[in-house]
């Protein structure tokens, strides 16, 4: 077990699984030395967290 996944169970924390693709795209994007992320809105046992 790694560093990480040991804090993340004494820690008592849940890492939801992965959400599947509803479309193709593409995930990342890297421009000027910065990364641009899709797909990703705040979620949480299937809704939307904030609106």
């Amino acid at each position: 077990m790694h560093i990480f996944e040991k804090n993340i169970k004494d820690l008592d924390l849940h890492i939801p699984d992965m959400a599947m693709p509803i479309a193709n795209y593409v995930p990342y994007k890297i421009f000027d030395k910065i990364l641009y992320v899709s797909g990703q809105a705040p979620v949480k046992e299937g809704s939307l967290i904030y609106k």
